[in-house]
């Protein structure tokens, strides 16, 4: 997955991760497997975010460094883990056929968008074909659509001098 991805799903982990907590705490007296983090994998600010999504549910760990980078989590039972007391800023709770709608709307406004495009690209290729069979009349259709004004501006005073000649030899 890339690292724009991954910032993208920014507190999905833990949002999953407090269904998962709420869900144990239905068994209070049940004892929490301990989580063992190791050093390899708290490279960057990847300990911090890491450290933190297990603090954040109460889980406190018996660090083997001092750096925080490697520990075992302490003994605790299911009834000591902490659910959110509220849902995070940046997530949102929809029902699931709210869920499909939106992403049928995307899906519609995307076929849209790729029909459009095919048909640019029909043209665009109609085009260059009847280019490349009239290579003449492309051309002269392009000096005309770009010198239009230039062209009939000329061919007016092309015609204007002709009748002012005429009408002095006259």
């Amino acid at each position: 997955m890339y690292q724009r991805d991954v910032r993208l799903l920014n507190r999905i982990g833990s949002f999953l991760m407090n269904l998962v907590v709420t869900w144990a705490r239905q068994w209070p007296d049940a004892e929490v497997n301990p989580i063992t983090l190791l050093a390899h994998q708290a490279r960057g600010d990847n300990k911090i975010r890491r450290n933190r999504f297990y603090e954040q549910f109460g889980i406190v760990f018996a660090y083997t460094d001092d750096t925080s980078a490697a520990g075992i989590a302490r003994e605790m039972r299911a009834g000591e883990l902490q659910p959110w007391a509220h849902l995070a800023e940046n997530l949102s709770v929809l029902p699931l056929e709210a869920a499909f709608d939106e992403q049928n709307r995307e899906l519609d406004t995307l076929r849209q968008s790729q029909q459009t495009m095919q048909l640019r690209d029909r043209a665009l290729r109609g085009e260059l074909q009847r280019a490349m069979a009239h290579p003449l009349r492309f051309a002269a259709r392009q000096i005309w659509y770009r010198h239009a004004a230039l062209l009939v501006g000329a061919a007016s005073l092309a015609v204007l001098g002709g009748l002012s000649l005429l009408a002095r030899v006259r």
